[in-house]
């Protein structure tokens, strides 16, 4: 999605529920997201489209919020022997009735085992903690990212949970999973993104989107560690308001991938 279309939402969202957090109305927006297909039987990767196309008329409906909004299982380098990861996601019930929640179990793989919490259920404003686990055997599992879906069922309603785990030093892209946007603080916006194999040298370019003007640095390091990489940026350390071209690059072992996105200061 783009950025103007996306900061609109979170207005509109902001709106209804001036109290939210950041992390609220980002929660709100991607678990009622609509995943894309590239053909009847086939998705896009979670790392192409994130939680999928957005859905404003239903993030303003939202009854469900979940924290965080996508998972990230990290990497798994065991080469024999099971190796297993957990994950905690807190369900939130912010409707004012009374729901029931239960995972679906995901299509059987090779080499996977996943552990998925009981059906819970929760009342009005309450909230609760759960560990999803997945165990991986590597002898049964070739190299690679790996990607998908859980399925949280909210009654009849499905509410997707992207996932992400890397099996050993993947082929593909060092950058993955791009997201920009106002952060906790007043003054602050915040960036994530995830490197599969971290990266001897990586920065986020922006560019004027009309003239392509270098504009700066979002963010520039000499080294950066594998996985999740989380930070905020204070807004006077930024460019002035508008629409920006950014250009994401990791390089590690000779190697550059580049990633080009698009996002909004305001």
């Amino acid at each position: 999605m783009s950025a103007p279309h996306v900061a609109g939402a979170c207005a509109l969202i902001l709106q209804r529920h001036p109290e939210w957090t950041p992390d609220q109305v980002k929660s709100a927006l991607m678990s009622t997201s609509k995943p894309l297909r590239k053909s009847a039987n086939q998705l896009y990767h979670t790392y192409e489209q994130g939680a999928g196309r957005i859905q404003v008329d239903e993030a303003l409906k939202a009854d469900t919020l979940l924290s965080p909004s996508s998972l990230s299982f990290g990497m798994y380098t065991k080469k024999e022997g099971i190796e297993e990861h957990h994950e905690t996601i807190v369900i939130e019930n912010i409707g004012t009735e009374m729901r029931k929640y239960s995972f679906m179990v995901p299509l059987k793989e090779t080499g996977l085992t996943w552990e998925l919490p009981k059906s819970l259920t929760l009342n009005p404003k309450e909230k609760k903690r759960v560990k999803v686990g997945l165990q991986v055997n590597p002898a049964k599992l070739k190299k690679g990212v790996f990607d998908g879906y859980l399925i949280i069922m909210e009654g009849t309603k499905r509410i997707s949970l992207p996932y992400l785990y890397v099996k050993e030093e993947p082929d593909y892209p060092r950058i993955m999973g791009f997201d920009f946007g106002q952060g906790d603080q007043k003054g602050t916006y915040r960036y994530e993104m995830y490197l599969p194999r971290g990266a001897e040298e990586f920065g986020i370019a922006l560019y004027e989107e009309d003239s392509l003007k270098f504009a700066g640095y979002l963010d520039w390091s000499r080294s950066a560690p594998s996985g999740l990489i989380k930070k905020d940026v204070l807004k006077k350390n930024l460019p002035p308001k508008g629409v920006y071209k950014v250009i994401i690059f990791a390089r590690k072992g000779g190697r550059e991938d580049r990633i080009e996105k698009t996002l909004l200061i305001e």
